[in-house]
């Protein structure tokens, strides 16, 4: 919001501005869902990482009201793709004892994250006199680092797995 009332956006527009990710997702999440489900969890989580952090750099060259729209847009969709993927990837995950736990602890992390997040921009942009784009470079950043984590401890999806198994078992009994 700081960085749209620079570039000369109205309180109306700031106030479309961020409420535009959240409708944009919520829109998206059906159909998000059901590419998670085709293209597979894991890889999904891993894309919308991926983008969420391309959407830093993309704020370090938006200088026109129309560009902090279309990323806020492309924010809303990689929420929407983030979201069900997370949360089946969790369901699947988290361990028959332990799923409302570990639901209770994402939640958890991505609100003291978020929260953090925005207060380390606020401390930043004090010490830098409002360098925005230094900001930007370290969200993205940072932004990054569930991903090793996501490659590296995130297991395969069970549901692709248990599809491969029944296809090479059709194949096998069909020789």
């Amino acid at each position: 919001p700081l960085y749209a009332h620079r570039l000369g956006l109205s309180l109306f527009e700031i106030g479309v501005l961020m409420t535009l990710n959240q409708v944009v997702a919520m829109a998206l999440k059906p159909g998000m869902g059901w590419v998670a489900d085709r293209i597979g969890l894991k890889r999904s989580f891993t894309v919308s990482i991926l983008v969420r952090s391309f959407i830093a750099l993309c704020l370090v060259v938006a200088k026109l009201p129309w560009q902090l729209y279309s990323i806020k847009s492309i924010h809303g969709a990689s929420k929407a793709l983030r979201d069900p993927a997370a949360n089946a990837l969790i369901a699947e995950q988290g361990g028959k004892k332990a799923i409302a736990s570990a639901f209770a602890w994402y939640h958890t992390a991505k609100i003291v994250a978020g929260s953090m997040g925005k207060a380390i921009a606020g401390i930043l942009l004090t010490l830098t006199v409002s360098n925005f784009s230094f900001v930007f470079n370290i969200a993205f950043i940072l932004s990054l680092l569930p991903l090793y984590s996501v490659i590296r401890y995130v297991k395969p999806d069970r549901s692709k797995a248990s599809t491969r198994d029944d296809l090479s078992q059709v194949s096998r009994t069909e020789s």
